[in-house]
Order: structure tokens, then C-alpha cells, then sequence
């Protein structure tokens, strides 16, 4: 029967591929980054995950705790390269002076990169890590 199962499992990958696999980065021991890491002018930057993870993976799972002095500030993220912003992660801020937290995932550019926009420094208080990926 085994025999079988392998037959079928090596069709199945010759066919369409290995399927994405989720690695778990565990318990992660601080912040990848914080808020004085990120320029908050209002202008797209570049965010290189390379310190972080290797490159050639296919989806980035974020983690992101954010604090404002300030309602509706906002920290939103893209996939480097991509320039239309119904294509990103837009983060709210609701209640001001109280941290909100937000997961997403992004694929990353071929260069291991995504790209942010912070709307003013009324963001007092930021954390991003990455908490897994798809590979």
C-alpha cells in the first residue's frame, strides 16, 4: 500500500510542483524591527528582510503592534514593486494612545524585500516581526 501512496505522492509533485510548506520561525525573542527602524514621512521605503529570513521564499507572515498619539494614522505594507495601493496592507489606527496589533502576509520581491508607508511620526510606538513564511 505504501508502494502505492509514493506512486501517487511522486505524480502529484512531478505534476504541479512540492506544495508551499509553513515554517514556523517559534518563539521569537524581540522585535525584527521598531519604530525608529522606519522613516514616517508618508513615502514609500524599502524593507529588507534578508537579515531576517533567506531569500526565495514565497509569502512573509507578519506580525505588527502599532501606537499612535494620533486616530487614524496608519502604517500599510506592500510587496516591493507593486505601485497600485489596492495591492498592500493598510493598518488603522482606531483609538489613539492604545497598541493595536494587525497579522499579514506578503510575498516578497525577488531581491527579499517589501516595501512600507508610515503617515507621520504620530506613530509613536511600532514592533514588526516576522512569525513564519511559506517556502
Amino acid at each position: 500500500m505504501q508502494h502505492l501512496i509514493d506512486l501517487i505522492a511522486a505524480r502529484v509533485i512531478a505534476t504541479i510542483g512540492v506544495p508551499p510548506v509553513y515554517v514556523d520561525r517559534g518563539d521569537i525573542a524581540a522585535s525584527d524591527w521598531l519604530v525608529g527602524d522606519f522613516t514616517r514621512d508618508n513615502a514609500w521605503h524599502d524593507l529588507n528582510l534578508s537579515g531576517v529570513i533567506p531569500s526565495g521564499l514565497s509569502l512573509v507572515h507578519f506580525r505588527c503592534f502599532i501606537l499612535s498619539t494620533v486616530v487614524n494614522k496608519a502604517a500599510m505594507f506592500r510587496t516591493k514593486g507593486n505601485s497600485n495601493e489596492i495591492n498592500m496592507h493598510k493598518f488603522w489606527v482606531p483609538v489613539a494612545s492604545m497598541w493595536h496589533q494587525m497579522d499579514f502576509m506578503i510575498p516578497p520581491s525577488v531581491d527579499n524585500k517589501v516595501q512600507y508607508r508610515i503617515s507621520s511620526t504620530d506613530i509613536t510606538g511600532m514592533s514588526l516581526s516576522i512569525v513564519g513564511a511559506f517556502k
